[in-house]
């Protein structure tokens, strides 16, 4: 399984990460209500109060379980505890 940098899996998939962590924020309407949710993953301005920078997504990836699991199931070290000679010595 090809490995790859939690920054590398950040910039491949920072729309849909975006998508979901906004889609976990904003589930309610603050009212008692359900929120609306963009369907589509969205391109936000870096100037946008919205924006997540690349710490904010690590954070929640760190955090969040269901990113966890995706960013492990696709041969990230979110923990970083794996030694790099080591993988290198395997392969």
């Amino acid at each position: 399984m090809s490995r790859q940098t939690l920054a590398q899996f950040i910039d491949a998939n920072r729309a849909e990460l975006q998508q979901a962590i906004l889609g976990a924020l904003y589930r309610w309407d603050g009212n008692g209500g359900r929120g609306t949710i963009p369907a589509e993953p969205i391109e936000l301005d870096p100037h946008s109060s919205a924006y997540l920078d690349d710490d904010a997504l690590e954070q929640w990836i760190a955090n969040d379980e269901g990113l966890y699991l995706w960013a492990k199931g696709e041969g990230v070290d979110v923990d970083g505890d794996e030694d790099p000679e080591q993988e290198d010595s395997e392969a």
